[in-house]
C-alpha cells in the first residue's frame, strides 16, 4: 500500500482546525461579534495550516530539473526558504522571504494542482470564481482584525462573514479536487506496478 502523502500529526492539525471553523460557524447565527471574529480567526489559521501542509506534499510531487529555472523557483517558493551566498561565497540560508498571504496562498493551491495533473483550463475556471475574490476580501478582514486601529476594525458584518466562509469553501473544493486527482493518479500508478509483477 502507497504511503498516505500527508502525516497523521499533520491530517490531525487539519481536522482539528476545520472543526474550530466549524463551531464558529454553528455559533455565528446570531451575528455574537465574538463568534464572527472568531470565524474570521479560526478560516485563517485553518487556510495557513493546510496551504503549509500543502506545500509539504506538493514540494514531494514536484521533481527539480536544474535546464527549468522555474521549477527549481517553484520548489524553493514551496519551501519558504531563501539562499544568499555569504561572506566567504559559501550558500547560507537567508531570510524566509515575504510573501503576501493570498499570492502564498494561491501559488500553494496552482502548483499543487499542477502537480496533480489539473488542466490548466480548469486552474483558471477555480480562479476566475467569485469565491476567490471573496477569500481576497476576507483577508482584508483578517488583516482588520490583526491589526486593529478602531472599534470599526473589530466589527464582522454579514457580508464579511459570508465572504469568509465563500472563501473558505472555494478552498475547500480546489483542495478536494485535486486530492481526488491524486488518489486517481495514485491508484493507476499501484495497478501499473502490480501488473509488471505479474508473471
Amino acid at each position: 500500500m502507497a504511503k498516505k502523502p500527508i502525516s497523521k500529526e499533520e491530517e490531525e492539525l487539519i481536522d482539528q482546525l476545520k472543526q474550530d471553523v466549524q463551531q464558529a460557524f454553528i455559533n455565528v447565527a446570531n451575528n455574537d461579534q465574538f463568534w464572527c471574529r472568531t470565524l474570521v480567526r479560526a478560516v485563517f489559521s485553518y487556510l495557513e495550516a493546510h496551504s503549509f501542509v500543502i506545500r509539504s506534499v506538493t514540494r514531494k510531487l514536484l521533481k527539480a530539473d536544474a535546464g527549468n529555472l522555474e521549477s527549481v523557483a517553484k520548489i524553493l517558493l514551496l519551501a519558504e526558504a531563501g539562499y544568499q551566498p555569504g561572506g566567504t561565497g559559501k550558500l547560507e540560508e537567508g531570510p524566509e522571504p515575504r510573501t503576501p498571504f493570498i499570492n502564498q496562498f494561491a501559488f500553494t493551491l496552482r502548483t499543487y494542482a499542477e502537480a496533480g495533473g489539473m488542466k490548466d483550463a480548469d486552474i483558471a475556471r477555480f480562479f476566475g470564481d467569485n469565491a476567490f475574490n471573496q477569500l481576497r476580501k476576507a483577508k482584508n478582514v483578517r488583516d482588520r482584525l490583526t491589526h486593529p486601529k478602531k472599534l470599526s476594525d473589530i466589527t464582522v458584518s454579514l457580508a464579511d462573514v459570508l465572504d469568509v466562509t465563500s472563501g473558505f469553501n472555494w478552498a475547500g473544493r480546489f483542495i478536494l479536487d485535486v486530492e481526488a486527482r491524486l488518489r486517481k493518479t495514485r491508484k493507476r500508478a499501484a495497478r501499473a506496478t502490480r501488473r509488471k509483477k505479474m508473471p
